[in-house]
């Protein structure tokens, strides 16, 4: 059976017959087509094109059985359909483009006109293409970082004897105006941007490097990609394009200290300038000796110098990958310097437990530091501080002392604390007391020493005739009497302590 051609301009050919075809090939041939244009086969979206097909099939069969016309002539679209047009974008630029659809109760138009201004396009499968003239009122915006200027265009869609209209607004490009068309790598340039009204506009500008922000229609970039290159500037839905000619950077650059003389740990501030006019050099490397390297975006960087010394810097700028100037220069390193603080009582007495606090010249606590109580150049005693930089100490013998704080540092000049500590005896008359008396069966005495404050004495020496004993560290003691003495002395070596003696009564042996 012959497919129906919709497009032909014979009814014959539509039904896809001969023109000698008999009236029974022709009723067969448009049963088939009218068959597969049933609307009823059809979505209700596609009815209305199954329709047509399905009375243009009818309009070729009645052409060639009872003398019809073909093609028939269309009608207009009635008052209960409904024609709408939709543009693809709300926004367009001057000389751009637009594409607008075209439906008639939700059925792509095949027909029919789309007009804005002086332009015309037809409809073909519900849609229109046209460049759109500018005929409407320019509208102006306060706030900068939209489109300053912008024209209203309307689209007026007509099908048959329906009307419909929709709008787009043509929004001018921005002017973007770089101050110089050709720039070397790694400088500034300045970029100016203006809408179609000349009025600067506040968005920001897009190069291969990044983004820099508009600020009243001004903006400073860096480009340092050689070649030809792109400057988009864009403010709302608003955009601009310039080129630039990118040339390799020309001429020596310098290295800047802010000191020439840095300590350990101390930030030292580095300026990399272009020596023909020290104007900040963007993207430049700075490596020093050792091969650490740091990158100056903006020209400028702070390093931290961890090794006392003669430290060698030297700045590079690449462009494409290729180093194209270099600069070295050399700055001192010397050790940073702390110095320690020390708080402690001025007098103590012997033996007596007293605190000691470190700190460090910036108020901080300085944590394990060594303190020593030093004497005749000879430390007596010493230790540690802790992490809040304090300690305890205590000291046996009187006299004068000398509490040195010091420590060891990498890179670091630690300067020591001292303090002057007087040390005073703590004297006090012993006393001996018998908790064990002897008896006649059991010689053996048992006796407790304490100080004048109760409190027990260890190492005292007690003795009766040839008889001597030593106390534990509970100050206890056990000695045998043999009856010749009743008399018990107790001494002690330490100066602080006073001897004493008493006598064992009532006690028979």
């Amino acid at each position: 059976m012959p497919e129906p051609d919709l497009t032909a301009d014979t009814a014959h050919e539509c039904l896809g017959v001969s023109p000698d075809a008999p009236p029974e090939e022709v009723k067969l041939a448009a049963a088939h087509a009218k068959s597969q244009f049933n609307p009823d086969n059809y979505t209700e979206a596609e009815k209305r094109a199954a329709r047509d097909r399905f009375y243009l099939v009818h309009a070729a069969e009645d052409a060639l059985l009872a003398d019809g016309e073909f093609p028939p002539e269309r009608t207009a679209p009635t008052a209960t359909e409904t024609l709408t047009v939709t543009a693809a974008r709300e926004q367009i630029s001057p000389g751009e483009s637009v594409t607008v659809s075209v439906m008639l109760d939700n059925t792509p138009a095949d027909e029919g006109m789309v007009r804005a201004g002086g332009v015309t396009a037809e409809i073909g499968n519900g849609r229109a293409t046209l460049t759109p003239a500018p005929t409407g009122a320019a509208t102006k915006s306060t706030d900068r970082a939209t489109p300053e200027t912008a024209t209203e265009v309307t689209l007026t869609a007509t099908v048959g004897g329906a009307t419909a209209t929709t709008t787009v607004t043509v929004v001018p490009e921005l002017v973007v105006e770089p101050a110089e068309t050709t720039v070397a790598a790694g400088e500034q340039l300045s970029v100016r941007v203006t809408d179609g009204a000349e009025e600067p506009v506040d968005g920001r500008v897009e190069t291969p490097d990044g983004r820099t922000t508009l600020t009243d229609g001004e903006a400073q970039v860096t480009l340092t990609e050689t070649g030809e290159q792109t400057l988009t500037a864009v403010a709302g839905d608003q955009t601009g394009t310039a080129q630039v000619t990118v040339t390799p950077p020309s001429g020596a650059i310098g290295l800047e200290f802010a000191q020439t003389t840095v300590r350990t740990g101390e930030p030292l501030r580095i300026a990399v300038r272009w020596q023909s006019d020290g104007r900040l050099v963007s993207h430049a490397t700075v490596e020093s000796a050792d091969g650490r390297s740091w990158t100056a975006t903006d020209g400028r960087v702070r390093i931290r110098p961890t090794e006392p010394g003669q430290l060698q810097l030297t700045a590079s700028r690449e462009v494409a990958g290729t180093v194209t100037t270099t600069a070295t220069r050399t700055v001192e390193v010397v050790p940073s310097s702390v110095e320690l603080a020390v708080s402690a009582p001025e007098t103590v007495d012997t033996d007596e437990q007293f605190g000691v606090t470190i700190r460090e010249s910036t108020g901080e606590p300085a944590a394990a530091v060594r303190v020593a109580a030093r004497r005749d150049g000879d430390a007596v005693t010493e230790t540690v501080t802790d992490d809040r930089g304090e300690a305890t100490l205590s000291v046996a013998r009187p006299g004068t002392y000398t509490l040195r704080a010091s420590d060891n540092r990498p890179h670091t000049e630690v300067v020591p604390g001292t303090r002057e500590l007087t040390v005073v005896a703590d004297r006090s008359t012993l006393a001996v007391e018998v908790v064990d008396p002897p008896t006649t069966t059991s010689p053996r005495c048992r006796v407790v020493v304490r100080d004048e404050w109760g409190r027990r004495v260890p190492d005292a020496t007690v003795s009766i005739a040839d008889e001597t004993a030593t106390t534990d560290d509970r100050g206890r003691a056990a000695i045998t009497v043999d009856g010749t003495s009743r008399t018990l002395t107790v001494t002690h070596p330490a100066e602080r302590w006073v001897g004493t003696t008493t006598t064992l009564s009532g006690v028979e042996i």
